[in-house]
């Protein structure tokens, strides 16, 4: 099933008019038609909007074969009852967290027990994050 007849169905699904799923986008509706019929594609920031608009994931939009409903989302949740996507959302990565225990253990070793060589942690969390840790954007 292409993209255009995932949004269709998924709008139908929720009884969703193509008008107010436009609006909900800041789209027109020609938009949500042109998609639903295969003459152009929403963009990604729409494609994303649209996964959370219908608790499905961005891959069973973009792929086939994957599952439909997101995993945290539960299915048939009111269109309205979907949060806000225009606060930013705050990410911890992995090599956040490897540096802020890197630094406690570096300031304890250094001022509670006089380590001469606590500059060693912090060249072992380099060498960790940089060489066993995947770049922040291949986490997703």
């Amino acid at each position: 099933m292409m993209i255009g007849e995932k949004i269709q169905t998924l709008r139908k699904q929720y009884n969703l008019p193509q008008e107010q799923l436009a609006d909900r986008l800041s789209v027109s509706r020609q938009a949500i038609s042109k998609w639903e019929q295969g003459d152009c594609l929403p963009d990604i920031d729409n494609i994303i909007k649209l996964s959370d608009i219908f608790n499905v994931t961005t891959d069973y939009l973009l792929k086939n074969g994957h599952s439909a409903v997101d995993s945290t989302a539960t299915q048939n949740t009111p269109v309205d009852d979907v949060a806000d996507d225009t606060k930013p959302r705050r990410v911890v990565s992995n090599k956040n967290i490897v540096w802020g225990i890197a630094f406690i253990i570096f300031f304890l070793a250094q001022f509670v027990s006089n380590f001469d060589n606590a500059w060693v942690v912090l060249a072992l969390a380099w060498a960790v994050t940089t060489w066993f840790m995947p770049d922040d954007d291949d986490d997703e």
